[in-house]
């Protein structure tokens, strides 16, 4: 039995948020946020704990300063409460740097929202300094 989220699969539901996110944002990172984040939002990446405000700051950050951005969903799991997933992405800043990362993230939901985010990246070159774009904000 495939469990949805809000009427979509697992993956469309990942493709449906990253677009929505990232790489093709027409709304604004509150409205984002409005559809996807519970109140009580908290997100969890590399070891460093944001609030949903400050994750609203993030995606304003990458709205303002990427360029372009691609992700590659490599593998889907939803088991009706925690979504896991692994995705290549590849960020194209305005000032014409590239960085490629590898995340994995598991995704707690709760009545269709997200209540909690834990993400682990992996920048994909051998400069240390990608990272930041996963907390930046």
């Amino acid at each position: 039995m495939e469990h949805l989220i809000n009427g979509l699969s697992a993956r469309n539901y990942m493709e449906q948020l990253v677009k929505e996110c990232f790489t093709e944002p027409a709304e604004s990172a509150h409205k984002v946020a409005d559809n996807y984040m519970a109140q009580n939002y908290t997100q969890t990446t590399d070891g460093k704990s944001v609030t949903r405000d400050e994750q609203i700051a993030h995606l304003e950050y990458v709205q303002e300063h990427m360029l372009s951005m691609e992700f590659n969903i490599q593998q889907v799991v939803y088991d009706g409460e925690w979504l896991a997933e692994r995705h290549i992405g590849k960020s194209v800043f305005n000032d014409g740097r590239t960085v490629e990362s590898e995340v994995s993230t598991f995704f707690r939901i709760v009545d269709g929202k997200i209540v909690e985010t834990h993400e682990i990246t992996r920048p994909m070159s051998n400069d240390e300094s990608d990272r930041s774009i996963h907390t930046a904000h």
